[in-house]
């Protein structure tokens, strides 16, 4: 049976659909509100957590993605002495990246398949219980994720419980659901999350946590900040071409629900001594770009660069999904879907230069640097 539907007018800067059933946890009894359909669009969840507590929350169906870590001091540290586990490294992915991940110098310190500990795996000890792994190893500093999505939810939240404070997602397809109950507990325990469905993190020559592909990339000073999957390696090997190393590349994920914003890893990135300038490569269509331009213009000082994958699709394809038609059909002139041309207007007020195309970015890049 569909959800009830109203429109909801305006929620902060947002013009919104509202799609909703309530559902209760019955071990918290946190009301939550379930969408009863799966969607194509975003999701966003802004109002959980403050409200989580309220017969008022609800989801949001809008133009945007949920990304809960924007506001907030905590922020990942990983250096190429931090601990790393492995939480379903007998799958056929997870045991592949594992080999990889450690050939670059990752410090893999052990590895969790429940029903399987007991054995080696690469030399890597292999346990049932995440807690079995920090007694036997101490402090964890971060875990990725490469279970099943619907035990996804289970894992990342056994890793919170045993102290770990980092997760990466590498996953893709979690229930909704489970996303918003796992960042509910990532918020309340400060814990930082990347993904789901990411490739991970890559400090180039030094670390890697995730299934990025090395070969793209190389030391130095740019970071790299992108949702747009295996284009950022296109990006990467541009830069590395133009001679324009990396300090740090971040997969956000490509889902609905995700875990950390543009704006979170903009300020982290912003006060790295190692980073002297910035890329973000996002797609077309959302809310968040007019958040994160205004973020750029007011809070960051360092160069930015900025390319949107799908900016030359023709205006009148722009945003064809399930929600940009559900929602510009019954909202009407109260929803109004962001076009490309938008965004780009965005980028410009905030002075941020933005790419035609992947291989014009290194330019870019170094006119920024010598401007700064």
């Amino acid at each position: 049976m569909l959800a009830r539907a109203r429109i909801d007018g305006n929620l902060g800067s947002y013009s919104t659909l509202v799609l909703y059933e309530p559902y209760i946890y019955e071990e918290d009894k946190t009301h939550f509100w379930e969408s009863s359909f799966i969607c194509q669009g975003h999701i966003s969840c802004d109002t959980l957590i403050n409200g989580t507590h309220s017969n008022s929350v609800l989801f949001y169906y809008l133009f945007g993605e949920v990304s809960f870590l924007t506001s907030l001091s905590f922020f990942m540290n990983l250096t190429p002495d931090s601990k790393v586990l492995v939480q379903g490294i007998t799958q056929p992915l997870g045991l592949h990246h594992t080999a990889r991940m450690k050939a670059y110098g990752t410090k893999i310190i052990a590895g969790i398949s429940t029903g399987q500990g007991g054995q080696q795996l690469q030399d890597i000890p292999v346990f049932d219980l995440v807690e079995e792994a920090c007694n036997y190893a101490g402090v964890i500093d971060i875990t990725i994720i490469f279970m099943k999505p619907y035990q996804a939810m289970d894992a990342a939240l056994e890793a919170i419980d045993a102290g770990i404070r980092q997760i990466i997602l590498v996953t893709g397809g979690i229930p909704p659901l489970d996303m918003v109950r796992l960042l509910h507990k990532a918020q309340a325990t400060k814990t930082i999350i990347v993904g789901p469905s990411s490739s991970g993190i890559i400090l180039p020559g030094k670390v890697l946590v995730g299934t990025q592909e090395t070969k793209f990339y190389t030391p130095g000073s740019v970071g790299l900040i992108t949702r747009a999957g295996i284009l950022t390696y296109e990006v990467s090997l541009a830069l590395t071409q133009a001679k324009l190393g990396q300090s740090i590349a971040i997969d956000l994920g490509g889902e609905s629900i995700i875990s950390s914003s543009f704006q979170h890893w903009l300020r982290v990135l912003a006060k790295d001594q190692n980073t002297k300038a910035i890329v973000i490569v996002d797609q077309i269509g959302g809310t968040t770009k007019t958040e994160t331009t205004e973020y750029i213009a007011d809070c960051v000082s360092k160069p930015v660069v900025a390319y949107l994958v799908g900016q030359h699709t023709p205006r009148e394809q722009q945003g064809i999904n399930a929600a940009t038609i559900i929602t510009t059909q019954l909202a009407g002139s109260t929803a109004k879907a962001t076009t490309c041309q938008d965004e780009l207007k965005a980028f410009k007020r905030a002075k941020v230069p933005v790419a035609e195309r992947p291989s014009q970015i290194p330019s870019l890049v170094k006119k920024a640097l010598k401007k700064n």
